[in-house]
């Protein structure tokens, strides 16, 4: 088979979709996600929350859930007060899940490249595998952020991984423009969910074990970080700053006892 770029068009497109129906079949088989513990407990008062800053009105009203980043939630809440049914919520939490599988596609090409019939089977193989783990198919079930979260996550692997294709030209324009693009996606998934920071720790090295020169490996680690750093910020900012206002900690509950000390004066214990 003569493999072309529509070709891939055709392979990504297949094993997208095969993903997508096999997330929607989840809640179909199921007659729909229900509400669980944590969806009455937190989930919605988070959507809630970020729609209408609850900061001043509310003290803790779900326990240390009511400081987690709440934006990811807001699609639930709005679902859930515009009385959508259980199978209509359940199919858009899976289809908003399944924009990860493009970018598992290529991650998968960036391991297996061979342009054949059998490459494409193998890629489009490991990307319904790794769709189908069970902890993933379990998480369909529930109104939990962790797939959404996730999908930058993918993403900025894709793309960081792609840059094992500029081995030969580590000075490029693209090849900064695309550590950029992979710091984005990276500070939009810890933003998203802090927990993800250790899935992206070791990213940089994809930059450091690239070819080229010492200068050009450290330039491209530069990119990634301050792309990072600042989309960190553009999208955490605004959520950070109202738990600085609010306790002194724009991580609260997290790392609590630290940030205490160094609200003290001389930033010693009492």
């Amino acid at each position: 088979m003569r493999y072309t770029d529509r070709t891939a068009v055709i392979e990504v497109a297949l094993a997208a979709l095969a993903v997508w129906a096999l997330y929607l079949s989840v809640p179909i088989s199921m007659g729909g996600i229900g509400l669980s513990w944590d969806s009455v407990n937190h989930h919605i008062y988070l959507g809630w929350s970020a729609e209408h800053v609850r900061f001043g009105q509310d003290y803790m009203a779900t326990g240390l859930q009511s400081y987690q980043y709440p934006y990811l939630y807001w699609p639930i809440y709005r679902m859930a007060m515009s009385g959508a049914s259980g199978l209509q919520a359940g199919a858009v939490l899976a289809t908003l899940a399944a924009l990860h599988a493009p970018a598992a596609w290529l991650v998968c090409r960036a391991l297996v490249d061979e342009r054949s019939l059998y490459g494409a089977s193998m890629r489009v193989g490991g990307t319904v595998l790794g769709a189908i783990a069970p902890v993933v198919m379990k998480a369909l079930e529930v109104t939990s952020n962790d797939l959404i979260a996730s999908v930058p996550v993918v993403w900025a692997y894709a793309v960081a991984l792609g840059a094992l294709g500029d081995r030969a030209q580590p000075r490029t324009t693209r090849s900064g423009l695309r550590a950029a693009c992979a710091g984005a996606l990276t500070g939009a998934a810890v933003a998203g969910k802090l927990s993800n920071a250790p899935l992206v720790l070791l990213l940089p090295l994809v930059y450091v074990f690239q070819s080229g020169s010492r200068g050009d490996r450290l330039r491209l680690v530069c990119y990634f970080c301050a792309s990072a750093g600042a989309f960190f910020m553009l999208l955490y900012g605004y959520w950070g700053w109202q738990l600085w206002q609010h306790f002194g900690n724009p991580f609260y509950p997290f790392g609590d006892s630290l940030f205490e000390l160094l609200r003290r004066p001389g930033g010693s214990p009492p």
